[in-house]
């Protein structure tokens, strides 16, 4: 593993109330890795994704209201049950379950 990524932050993808993930997150933090949690139930609407994969690694940007990293300096990813996507009310069956699919699939297939 190179350096730059060795010093990477780590994503923690949970549900909000989740013991074992609060453990993970503090042992990481006791030893100064940089993390970010999420919930992957907050994608889309809270949480964004940019992503280009024009060549390896994957360069981007995972966000929320409050914090925000850098898929290519990523060391890992811990999940642990997260809710699944949540997409706008306002959208109409069939294409909700179908928008919900997708961003679960381009989410999960990012990581």
């Amino acid at each position: 593993m190179t350096q730059h990524l060795s010093g990477g932050p780590v994503l923690v993808v949970t549900k909000e109330l989740d013991p074992a993930a609060d453990l993970v997150v503090d042992e990481l933090t006791i030893r100064h890795v940089p993390v970010m949690r999420f919930d992957t139930g907050d994608f889309p609407l809270t949480v964004s994704l940019s992503v280009e994969h024009a060549a390896a690694p994957w360069a981007g940007v995972l966000a929320d209201e409050y914090r925000s990293v850098r898929l290519e300096e990523v060391r890992a990813v811990y999940y642990r049950r997260p809710r699944l996507p949540a997409v706008s009310e306002h959208i109409e069956e069939p294409h909700r379950s179908w928008s919900g699919e997708q961003a679960l699939a381009g989410l999960l297939g990012t990581l």
